[in-house]
């Protein structure tokens, strides 16, 4: 739970100081909480936990990779999204840890 109240806190600065841009990188805050070198199975309980669920990778990054995304937020014309994207320390390797995160809130209005 801590890692969505770290980006809720995040997604809530960047609106009242009206800083919310259609593509927000929050890779830093993701990364205190699933750091290089965690196991898989603890980053998808971690990302579980604080609500995200999984879909298929980009087939364009290395295997093996994880997608998840969370609805923050929808309110009539407008829909925030949070997405991490777990990358292996060893492309290919199944038994691979987690080598980089990246993570993103994304903001549309119609």
């Amino acid at each position: 739970m801590k890692l969505r109240a770290s980006i809720e806190d995040m997604y809530h600065m960047l609106s009242q100081k009206h800083g919310l841009l259609a593509r927000n990188d929050i890779s830093e805050i993701v990364e205190k909480y699933i750091p290089d070198g965690t196991s898989y199975a603890d980053s998808v309980t971690i990302l579980h936990s604080a609500g995200f669920a999984f879909s298929r990778p980009n087939p364009d990054l290395p295997a093996p990779s994880l997608h998840a995304y969370m609805d923050l937020k929808s309110a009539y014309f407008t829909k925030v999204e949070v997405a991490v994207d777990v990358l292996p320390d060893v492309p290919g390797d199944n038994r691979a840890n987690v080598g980089s995160v990246s993570a993103l809130i994304y903001y549309s209005a119609l």
